[in-house]
């Protein structure tokens, strides 16, 4: 809000990470220039697999069945960004476009039962990050979704030092969900997939360990740069299955939103560079 409102007086020349109902307003604020950029970038919610009732495919099936990704998507990033297909952004090479989950509860609630919890009867923790409003909003939304299934969600919001160690150190009690997004360091595939969820990997938090998933991402890797159609096979094969395991809820994909002072001549932004920008060519 304290972004916002010096970017409106000119007190700043460039904001980033408003709040995206907010985006409207500023597209028709005189001084401003909104730009929504495309980027490699995904949001989900990761999954604690050293905690049950987690540890059950079934309980994970449900969980990703009764999310309200529509209402997630319009409500939380004011409908900018697209529904996730998987892991990989829809506009990045190697993605699948057929992995969309759909929220449908009379399904949620025959895995449930399926899994032995035909009426809920359990907690689960979302985690979300200090300073990031995004993830707490998501947790406000699925939240009665939940409800109608007899399971309950508490929300904690947390550093992210404190979510992180825990998680390393002490899984069992560590989160359930934890808000999560990932872009590329380099633009390949294998950023996503080996980074968050290959086995023992530091950014996989919620302990996901496939040893075919693993071997997968590497072979893919490998043929990269010399055959990049096995490549893309592989790379498809792991997608389809992290998401037949239910790694994680994969909501959408997203742009990296930026709002400049209109006077500010010679923006550009690269895709695969989500959280900057260049400032050498600007100037005024």
């Amino acid at each position: 809000t304290v972004r916002e409102q010096m970017l409106r007086s000119g007190d700043i020349d460039v904001a980033s990470e408003l709040n995206h109902d907010s985006i409207e307003s500023l597209k028709k604020t005189p001084g401003v220039v909104v730009h929504v950029e495309p980027v490699f970038q995904t949001y989900f919610l990761e999954i604690n697999f050293k905690k049950p009732p987690l540890d059950n495919l079934k309980v994970r099936q449900a969980l990703a069945h009764s999310f309200p990704y529509k209402s997630v998507l319009a409500g939380v990033f004011g409908g900018l960004g697209t529904r996730a297909s998987g892991l990989i952004p829809q506009n990045m090479w190697g993605a699948n476009s057929d992995l969309a989950v759909e929220q449908d509860m009379q399904k949620a609630k025959k895995l449930l039962a399926e899994a032995g919890y035909p009426k809920g009867g359990f907690t689960l923790e979302l985690w979300a990050s200090e300073g990031n409003t995004l993830y707490k909003n998501v947790g406000e939304l699925w939240q009665p979704e939940l409800a109608k299934l007899g399971i309950k969600l508490d929300i904690r919001v947390l550093s992210f030092n404190v979510i992180t160690t825990k998680a390393e150190n002490d899984p069992e009690h560590a989160f359930d969900f934890m808000g999560q997004d990932w872009y590329p360091t380099y633009v390949t595939p294998t950023d996503f997939f080996y980074s968050v969820f290959h086995t023992g990997e530091f950014f996989n938090f919620g302990h996901y360990s496939n040893p075919a998933f693993d071997d997968l991402v590497l072979k893919a890797d490998d043929l990269t740069a010399s055959d990049r159609m096995s490549a893309i096979k592989f790379f498809k094969q792991a997608g389809k299955m992290l998401a037949d395991d239910v790694g994680a809820i994969f909501m959408f994909d997203a742009p990296q939103i930026y709002t400049i002072r209109n006077d500010l001549k010679g923006f550009e932004f690269s895709p695969g560079y989500t959280a900057v920008f260049s400032y050498y060519k600007l100037k005024r």
